[in-house]
Formats: structure tokens, C-alpha cells, sequence
């Protein structure tokens, strides 16, 4: 009984050039448009590429050379580092070979552009910043605790670790 229906039935969607268009062109039309719409989201929105960024007067600043070597190596790489002097940065920055400047000598940035990146830049420098007062005031003030203060900073984060939520006690 249903193959009788539903031969007749597709006969007569057949016949009917409108129905035609709805079943059989609207969806591939609309399966092409959503292709060109969001084809690009996933390389955009959630694969993290490393941030080029160039570096400026690095020999003013040991410390920071070390860290970036350590954050611009391997795989999962936070940045792209090339360092370079000031007129050749600032030409890569017009030419968007780069996405920011990190000067060395008075850690200061310069930016071409807004985006993510380089919030992301702009982040790093004041964690950096941050850190680095803390570690030379308790230097200064009590060197004995300087043991205690440096470990926090040496272990590593995971941003994208996945941590298991705890069932909370409702009161």
C-alpha cells in the first residue's frame, strides 16, 4: 500500500514545476550558499596558529629572550618570534608579515591592526610585566622566599585542558 502512495505521490511532484524546485533545487541551493557562508569558520575560529610577532632591541633584555625561545618552541608554539631592529619591524608590520611589535629595551608594543592576536600579545606582556615585579621586589625585600614565589610561575598551564567539575554541596 505505501509503494502505491508513494508512486503515485512522486508522480505527481513530477508534473508540479514549483514542488520540483522546492524538493530538488531549493536544497542544493541553499547547501551551496551555507558552504560559501561558513567554509572558513573552523581554519579561522578554532585552529590556533602561532602569532608572528617581531622583536626589538633584544639584547637589552636576557630574561625575556628566554622566555620568548621557550613559548615559540615546538609544535603548540604561542608565537612566531623574528627578531629585528625597529625599521625593519615596523616595515613588516605595514605589510601584515607580522601581527605586532614587542619592544625589548621598555617592553612596548605596537599594533598594525585590532583582533584577537593581538590581545593575545598585549596579554602575554602584562603577565610578563606582572611577574617580573614580583620576582625582583621579593628579590629585593626578602631573597630568602624567592624559592617559594619563582615555583607558581615555573609550572605549566594548560588553557585548553579539560578539568571534570565537582558536584557542589547545596546549603
Amino acid at each position: 500500500m505505501f509503494s502505491h502512495i508513494f508512486k503515485y505521490e512522486f508522480k505527481s511532484c513530477l508534473r508540479q514545476k514549483a514542488v520540483l524546485f522546492w524538493l530538488v533545487a531549493f536544497p542544493i541551493i541553499l547547501g551551496c550558499f551555507f558552504k560559501m557562508a561558513f567554509s572558513g569558520i573552523y581554519e579561522k575560529d578554532v585552529v590556533f596558529n602561532a602569532i608572528p610577532v617581531a622583536v626589538t632591541n633584544i639584547e637589552e633584555n636576557d630574561i625575556l629572550k628566554q622566555v620568548l625561545e621557550q613559548i615559540s618552541d615546538g609544535d603548540e608554539a604561542l608565537f612566531k618570534v623574528t627578531y629585528t631592529d625597529i625599521d625593519k619591524a615596523e616595515e613588516m608590520l605595514k605589510s601584515e608579515d607580522i601581527k605586532g611589535i614587542i619592544k625589548a629595551s621598555d617592553l612596548s608594543l605596537e599594533f598594525g591592526s585590532t583582533g584577537i592576536q593581538q590581545t593575545i600579545v598585549k596579554t602575554f606582556i602584562q603577565q610578563y610585566k606582572t611577574q617580573e615585579k614580583i620576582i625582583t621586589d621579593t628579590a629585593k625585600n626578602a631573597p630568602q622566599k624567592l624559592d617559594k614565589v619563582i615555583i607558581p610561575f615555573r609550572s605549566t598551564l594548560f588553557a585548553n585542558k579539560i578539568v571534570p567539575l565537582k558536584k557542589f554541596a547545596t546549603t
